[in-house]
Protein backbone atom coordinates (compact mmCIF):
# COMPACT_ATOMS: atom_id res chain seq x y z
CA UNK A 1 0.00 0.00 0.00
CA UNK A 2 2.66 2.38 1.24
CA UNK A 3 4.18 1.58 -2.24
CA UNK A 4 1.15 2.58 -4.38
CA UNK A 5 0.57 6.04 -2.07
CA UNK A 6 4.84 6.87 -3.01
CA UNK A 7 4.23 6.36 -7.01
CA UNK A 8 1.16 8.17 -6.96
CA UNK A 9 2.77 11.34 -5.20
CA UNK A 10 5.88 10.84 -7.06
CA UNK A 11 3.63 11.23 -10.62
CA UNK A 12 1.38 13.95 -8.97
CA UNK A 13 5.35 15.70 -8.14
CA UNK A 14 5.93 15.16 -11.74
CA UNK A 15 3.04 16.50 -13.11
CA UNK A 16 2.99 19.89 -11.29
CA UNK A 17 7.23 20.65 -12.04
CA UNK A 18 6.72 19.66 -15.81
CA UNK A 19 9.28 16.96 -15.40
CA UNK A 20 8.72 13.60 -17.23
CA UNK A 21 9.49 10.19 -15.74
CA UNK A 22 11.51 8.87 -18.79
CA UNK A 23 13.63 12.24 -19.12
CA UNK A 24 13.21 15.25 -21.49
CA UNK A 25 11.57 14.64 -24.83
CA UNK A 26 13.69 15.92 -27.68
CA UNK A 27 12.48 18.66 -30.05
CA UNK A 28 10.98 17.53 -33.26
CA UNK A 29 13.93 18.34 -35.81
CA UNK A 30 12.78 21.26 -38.02
CA UNK A 31 12.06 20.70 -41.18
CA UNK A 32 14.87 21.39 -43.75
CA UNK A 33 15.09 24.56 -45.43
CA UNK A 34 14.31 24.84 -49.56
CA UNK A 35 16.96 26.46 -51.40
CA UNK A 36 16.25 27.31 -55.31
CA UNK A 37 18.73 26.55 -57.53
CA UNK A 38 21.86 28.53 -57.45
CA UNK A 39 20.50 30.28 -54.35
CA UNK A 40 21.88 29.93 -50.46
CA UNK A 41 23.82 26.77 -49.97
CA UNK A 42 22.59 25.59 -53.53
CA UNK A 43 25.78 24.27 -55.53
CA UNK A 44 23.09 23.41 -58.39
CA UNK A 45 23.02 25.85 -61.56
CA UNK A 46 20.65 28.30 -61.28
CA UNK A 47 17.14 28.53 -63.52
CA UNK A 48 16.24 30.96 -65.95
CA UNK A 49 16.36 32.20 -68.86
CA UNK A 50 19.41 32.43 -71.02
CA UNK A 51 20.54 36.07 -71.96
CA UNK A 52 21.06 36.88 -75.35
CA UNK A 53 23.70 39.46 -75.57
CA UNK A 54 22.92 42.34 -78.51
CA UNK A 55 24.05 41.65 -82.16
CA UNK A 56 27.17 43.02 -82.97
CA UNK A 57 28.29 43.36 -79.05
CA UNK A 58 30.86 41.11 -78.19
CA UNK A 59 31.61 40.28 -74.68
CA UNK A 60 35.39 39.12 -74.74
CA UNK A 61 36.75 36.23 -72.29
CA UNK A 62 35.11 35.07 -68.89
CA UNK A 63 34.04 37.90 -67.00
CA UNK A 64 35.56 38.32 -63.63
CA UNK A 65 37.28 40.96 -61.34
CA UNK A 66 40.67 42.12 -61.99
CA UNK A 67 40.74 45.38 -60.38
CA UNK A 68 39.11 47.08 -62.61
CA UNK A 69 37.63 49.69 -60.08
CA UNK A 70 41.03 51.21 -60.16
CA UNK A 71 41.83 50.39 -64.08
CA UNK A 72 41.99 53.86 -65.79
CA UNK A 73 40.17 52.22 -68.98
CA UNK A 74 37.47 52.18 -66.81
CA UNK A 75 34.33 54.21 -68.63
CA UNK A 76 31.84 53.59 -66.43
CA UNK A 77 30.45 51.62 -63.15
CA UNK A 78 26.53 49.78 -63.57
CA UNK A 79 24.35 48.07 -61.63
CA UNK A 80 23.93 48.46 -57.47
CA UNK A 81 26.04 46.29 -55.00
CA UNK A 82 29.29 45.12 -54.02
CA UNK A 83 29.59 41.73 -53.30
CA UNK A 84 29.90 40.80 -56.81
CA UNK A 85 31.70 43.18 -58.78
CA UNK A 86 32.44 41.99 -62.58
CA UNK A 87 34.71 43.34 -65.57
CA UNK A 88 32.82 43.61 -68.70
CA UNK A 89 35.34 43.53 -71.36
CA UNK A 90 32.90 44.46 -74.46
CA UNK A 91 33.08 45.37 -77.77
CA UNK A 92 31.36 47.05 -79.95
CA UNK A 93 31.88 45.40 -83.43
CA UNK A 94 29.89 48.36 -85.49
CA UNK A 95 29.94 51.71 -86.36
CA UNK A 96 27.24 52.83 -84.27
CA UNK A 97 26.19 52.28 -80.91
CA UNK A 98 24.78 50.03 -79.42
CA UNK A 99 21.59 49.55 -76.50
CA UNK A 100 22.34 47.42 -74.16
CA UNK A 101 19.92 46.11 -71.50
CA UNK A 102 20.84 43.79 -68.53
CA UNK A 103 17.40 43.22 -66.95
CA UNK A 104 16.72 42.83 -63.39
CA UNK A 105 16.93 39.37 -61.93
CA UNK A 106 20.26 38.47 -64.20
CA UNK A 107 22.45 36.34 -62.95
CA UNK A 108 26.42 35.91 -63.72
CA UNK A 109 27.23 32.40 -62.30
CA UNK A 110 30.55 31.87 -60.78
CA UNK A 111 32.30 28.80 -62.80
CA UNK A 112 33.77 27.93 -58.75
CA UNK A 113 31.14 27.03 -56.18
CA UNK A 114 33.58 28.79 -53.98
CA UNK A 115 32.52 32.01 -54.96
CA UNK A 116 29.34 33.54 -55.05
CA UNK A 117 26.57 33.37 -58.15
CA UNK A 118 26.16 37.77 -58.94
CA UNK A 119 22.47 39.07 -59.29
CA UNK A 120 21.54 42.16 -60.69
CA UNK A 121 18.87 44.06 -59.05
CA UNK A 122 17.58 46.27 -61.21
CA UNK A 123 17.67 47.18 -65.07
CA UNK A 124 20.36 48.12 -66.41
CA UNK A 125 20.32 50.25 -69.74
CA UNK A 126 23.63 51.79 -71.51
CA UNK A 127 24.75 52.66 -74.88
CA UNK A 128 28.31 51.27 -75.98
CA UNK A 129 30.15 53.27 -78.61
CA UNK A 130 31.81 51.40 -81.06
CA UNK A 131 35.01 49.62 -79.96
CA UNK A 132 36.16 47.87 -77.13
CA UNK A 133 35.20 49.30 -73.47
CA UNK A 134 35.34 48.32 -70.49
CA UNK A 135 32.84 48.64 -67.35
CA UNK A 136 32.15 47.24 -63.83
CA UNK A 137 29.18 45.42 -63.28
CA UNK A 138 27.81 45.78 -60.08
CA UNK A 139 25.76 42.95 -58.09
CA UNK A 140 24.38 41.14 -55.29
CA UNK A 141 25.36 38.37 -53.59
CA UNK A 142 22.97 35.16 -54.03
CA UNK A 143 24.75 32.88 -51.70
CA UNK A 144 25.56 33.77 -47.97
CA UNK A 145 28.90 32.40 -47.04
CA UNK A 146 31.03 31.99 -50.13
CA UNK A 147 33.78 34.42 -51.00
CA UNK A 148 33.20 37.75 -52.76
CA UNK A 149 34.01 38.24 -56.72
CA UNK A 150 38.08 38.13 -57.07
CA UNK A 151 40.45 37.98 -59.95
CA UNK A 152 40.73 34.12 -58.90
CA UNK A 153 37.27 33.65 -60.20
CA UNK A 154 36.06 33.80 -63.12
CA UNK A 155 31.77 33.60 -64.40
CA UNK A 156 29.96 32.22 -67.45
CA UNK A 157 29.41 35.02 -70.07
CA UNK A 158 26.10 33.41 -70.63
CA UNK A 159 23.87 34.23 -67.54
CA UNK A 160 20.32 33.44 -66.74
CA UNK A 161 17.11 35.85 -65.73
CA UNK A 162 16.03 34.25 -62.75
CA UNK A 163 12.56 32.68 -62.02
CA UNK A 164 13.38 32.69 -58.21
CA UNK A 165 9.39 33.66 -57.20
CA UNK A 166 10.17 35.58 -54.43
CA UNK A 167 13.08 37.25 -55.75
CA UNK A 168 11.01 38.55 -58.22
CA UNK A 169 8.59 40.13 -55.78
CA UNK A 170 12.15 42.08 -54.50
CA UNK A 171 12.81 42.99 -58.16
CA UNK A 172 8.81 44.42 -59.03
CA UNK A 173 9.34 46.22 -55.43
CA UNK A 174 12.67 48.19 -56.72
CA UNK A 175 11.94 48.34 -60.61
CA UNK A 176 11.67 52.59 -60.01
CA UNK A 177 13.96 52.71 -57.19
CA UNK A 178 16.95 55.26 -58.08
CA UNK A 179 19.88 53.10 -56.76
CA UNK A 180 22.20 52.04 -59.88
CA UNK A 181 25.64 53.54 -60.28
CA UNK A 182 24.86 54.66 -63.63
CA UNK A 183 21.48 56.79 -62.13
CA UNK A 184 24.54 58.82 -60.41
CA UNK A 185 27.11 58.97 -63.34
CA UNK A 186 28.44 55.89 -63.40
CA UNK A 187 31.33 56.86 -61.04
CA UNK A 188 32.32 55.20 -57.99
CA UNK A 189 32.34 57.18 -55.61
CA UNK A 190 28.54 57.93 -55.63
CA UNK A 191 25.10 57.55 -53.56
CA UNK A 192 24.72 54.53 -55.06
CA UNK A 193 27.34 52.75 -52.42
CA UNK A 194 25.26 53.57 -49.99
CA UNK A 195 22.05 51.67 -50.72
CA UNK A 196 24.08 48.41 -51.76
CA UNK A 197 24.06 47.23 -47.66
CA UNK A 198 19.79 47.54 -47.62
CA UNK A 199 19.16 45.49 -50.88
CA UNK A 200 21.71 43.16 -50.58
CA UNK A 201 19.83 42.06 -46.93
CA UNK A 202 17.01 41.59 -48.68
CA UNK A 203 18.68 39.43 -51.40
CA UNK A 204 20.20 37.16 -48.76
CA UNK A 205 16.72 37.09 -46.83
CA UNK A 206 15.73 35.51 -49.56
CA UNK A 207 17.98 33.47 -50.84
CA UNK A 208 18.26 31.50 -47.90
CA UNK A 209 14.41 30.80 -47.95
CA UNK A 210 13.63 33.33 -45.13
CA UNK A 211 11.21 36.20 -44.90
CA UNK A 212 12.29 39.95 -45.45
CA UNK A 213 11.11 41.79 -41.87
CA UNK A 214 8.77 44.61 -41.67
CA UNK A 215 11.95 46.88 -40.64
CA UNK A 216 13.65 46.16 -43.55
CA UNK A 217 10.75 46.08 -45.92
CA UNK A 218 9.88 49.47 -45.00
CA UNK A 219 13.97 50.59 -45.32
CA UNK A 220 13.47 49.24 -49.33
CA UNK A 221 10.21 51.24 -49.53
CA UNK A 222 12.08 54.44 -48.44
CA UNK A 223 14.76 54.35 -51.40
CA UNK A 224 14.77 56.95 -53.78
CA UNK A 225 12.77 56.72 -56.43
CA UNK A 226 13.50 58.13 -60.37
Amino acid sequence: MKHVVFLGLLSAVLTLTGCDLFGPKEAPPKPAKHFEPGYGQSIERPLGTPFTWPAGLVLLGRPTYDGCVEDPRTEAHWGNGDAVMLCLNLYNTTSQPIKLDLPPGLMFISDDNRAQNGLVINLISVEVPPGQHLYVLHSHCANLGRGGSGPEYTYDPRPVVTQHPQMQDLLRLLATKKINFEHYGGAYFSPARNFGGTVQRAVHRIAEAETIEPELLRELEALPAR
